[in-house]
């Protein structure tokens, strides 16, 4: 059994304006490199090849000590694994969020180029299944279903059923890796985002789905990647359809013991009344002093967009700053 974590402190200034509506954060924050938990995972020999794992993560707020939306949040998964590969049962991340987040280098932390995450960061109520590797290939797949009934009286007053599934691809060889991924959910789910507007699925009560393919190559002197994403969302009438576009590509250059790091992001998002775009920077420096904490300073504009929104004029971004350390454990 392993214990470990992730934990970022420092100071964050953020500034979001909305139609000339201004809010702002300044002060101690945390995760503005990185996000914060603390887990557990594990492992049974059950002979044969065959083991039984299991892993527990949670999301912390380093500058309050909160636990982040409570219980066991981030993952909660039990499964077998052997020459057949591995089966997990729980909570875990989708495969399309898996293909979205490996081409970021900020990793959808803080400032981050990368906004639109078509069928939500993780799924409850799911089973996955993951192919053993060959030749640098593998997949994975995963289904969930959730149905939660209320009654008042004994008479049923709501029945509500949501699911997801999804599936990836990846080839992986030396310096090259290519995934892409395809993702589904119907019915109300709370992480389910579409960039940028605050809109979930959860308001639009039906179906989101969305397909991505992300690359990074290594070069040695520095790490490349690059990143294309889709996605749509359908509303309670066939009508009310979004659909959203992003485009990032990153860089990782490392110096001694330092690491500098560069994203640039466009974004697109269209619907009856709705067409409006924006261009995302964000840059960092990482600065090692051991092989587990790292002072950071990061910087950069996200979240911009400018158009229309439902047929009214829309202009938004957010401007932030971060510095602070990061201890892995």
């Amino acid at each position: 059994m392993t214990l470990y974590g992730r934990l970022d402190v420092g100071h964050m200034n953020a500034e979001t304006t909305t139609n000339g509506t201004t809010a702002n954060v300044n002060g101690i924050n945390n995760g503005g490199l990185s996000s914060n938990y603390w887990g557990i995972r594990g492992s049974e020999d059950l002979g044969g090849g065959l083991k039984a794992n299991f892993q527990l993560e949670q999301g912390i707020a380093t500058n309050t000590g909160a636990i982040k939306d409570g219980g066991f949040d981030r993952v909660s998964t039990l499964g077998l694994s052997g020459n057949f590969g591995e089966v997990k049962i729980g909570r875990d991340y989708t495969p399309l969020y898996s293909v979205i987040n490996s081409a970021d280098v900020f990793a959808r932390t803080a400032a981050t180029t990368f906004g639109l995450v078509p069928v939500g960061t993780r799924a409850s109520n799911m089973i996955s299944y993951e192919t053993p590797t060959f030749s640098g290939f593998s997949a994975k797949f995963m289904t969930g279903q959730n149905e939660a009934v209320s009654t008042t009286s004994g008479i049923t007053t709501a029945n509500t059923t949501n699911s997801t599934s999804g599936m990836s691809a990846t080839y992986a060889n030396g310096p090259l890796m290519v995934t892409a991924g395809y993702g589904e959910s119907k019915g109300p789910n709370d992480e389910s985002t579409v960039f940028g507007s605050g809109v979930t699925q959860t308001a639009l009560t039906a179906k989101s789905e969305g397909t991505a393919i992300s690359a990074s190559y290594d070069l040695g002197v520095a790490k490349l990647f690059g990143n294309y994403t889709q996605g749509k969302t359908t509303g309670a009438a066939p009508s009310v359809t979004v659909k959203s576009e992003e485009t990032n590509i990153g860089v990782s250059y490392p110096i001694g013991a330092f690491t500098l790091l560069a994203a640039y992001g466009n974004n697109k998002q269209t619907s009856t009344g709705t067409d409006r775009s924006g261009d995302d920077f964000v840059i960092g420096a990482v600065y090692s002093l051991s092989k587990r904490t790292s002072l950071y300073a990061k910087a950069g504009t996200y979240n911009k967009s400018s158009g229309t929104l439902n047929s009214a004029a829309y202009d938004a971004k957010t401007t932030a700053t971060a510095i602070g350390v990061r201890h892995t454990f």
